[in-house]
C-alpha cells in the first residue's frame, strides 16, 4: 500500500516538472515565432526610409523596446545611409531570448533579411 503512494507522487512530480519544460519550450518558440514580425517591420522601416539610416535604426530599436521588451536590435554599425531606389539593403538583426522558468544564460540568435529600398 505504501509503495503505491509513493509511486503515485513519483508520477505527479515528474508530470509537473515535464508540464514546466513543455510551458517553457512552448515560451520559447513563441518568441522565436516573432522574429517574423520584427523582421517585417525591418523590411517595411528600410523600404520607407530608403535604406538603413541611423533614424531607421534608432526607430526599429525603440519598436522593439516598445513592443518585445528589447528582445531584438538592429546595430548601428550596419547603418548603410540612404540607398537610391531598388537597391537590395542587407542586415542581421539579433534576438536575445530568455529560456522561460530557467536561469540560463540568453540566447543569441541572428536574424538575417534583406529589402528594397522604395523611396524615390
Amino acid at each position: 500500500m505504501l509503495e503505491g503512494s509513493i509511486m503515485e507522487s513519483g508520477k505527479m512530480y515528474i508530470s509537473m516538472v515535464l508540464i514546466v519544460f513543455m510551458i517553457a519550450m512552448a515560451v520559447f518558440v513563441f518568441q522565436v515565432q516573432q522574429s517574423n514580425h520584427f523582421t517585417q517591420y525591418v523590411n517595411y522601416q528600410i523600404e520607407r526610409g530608403g535604406g538603413l539610416t541611423a533614424e531607421v535604426i534608432d526607430d526599429i530599436n525603440d519598436y522593439s523596446e516598445a513592443h518585445f521588451n528589447g528582445i531584438f536590435s538592429l546595430n548601428q554599425s550596419q547603418a548603410t545611409g540612404r540607398q537610391p531606389f531598388g537597391t537590395v539593403v542587407q542586415y542581421t538583426a539579433e534576438a536575445r531570448l530568455q529560456i522561460f522558468f530557467f536561469e540560463f544564460d540568453r540566447v543569441v540568435l541572428p536574424i538575417n533579411g534583406s529589402a528594397t529600398t522604395m523611396v524615390r
